[in-house]
């Protein structure tokens, strides 16, 4: 009789110790890794403009224009994305960019015939 009951003492001890040892197990501090976040990114924007020939600057400016009417094009013939445009206001966005490139367009020209 005192072996069973020292068997059945033996069992339930490991047993309390096993879940003991899992819940422990499942508690440990997981690591973080700190992101730095909110600082904004050094700007060479700047730079490149400055460095930019006014023909460089007109050929970019067309492209721009042309990559808009493309893309005017596509918006225009896929009815899910015209209803989705539409909705955005991307038809007002697009022709203040279109408008803003035709005047730089114009200025540089004139600065190129001087």
């Amino acid at each position: 009789m005192k072996k069973i009951l020292l068997t059945g003492l033996a069992v339930g001890f490991c047993m309390i110790s096993f879940t003991q040892e899992v819940e422990k197990a499942d508690k440990k501090p997981t690591r973080l890794k700190l992101v730095k976040g909110g600082e904004p990114a050094p700007s060479t924007r700047t730079k490149e403009i400055e460095t930019q020939t006014p023909q460089q600057e007109l050929k970019k400016c067309e492209k721009k224009l042309i990559a808009l009417k493309k893309k005017e094009d596509y918006i225009r013939g896929n009815a899910a994305e015209l209803k989705i445009a539409n909705e955005n206001g991307w038809f007002v966005d697009a022709e203040k960019t279109r408008a803003i490139l035709n005047k730089r367009i114009a200025e540089l020209k004139l600065e190129l015939k001087k």
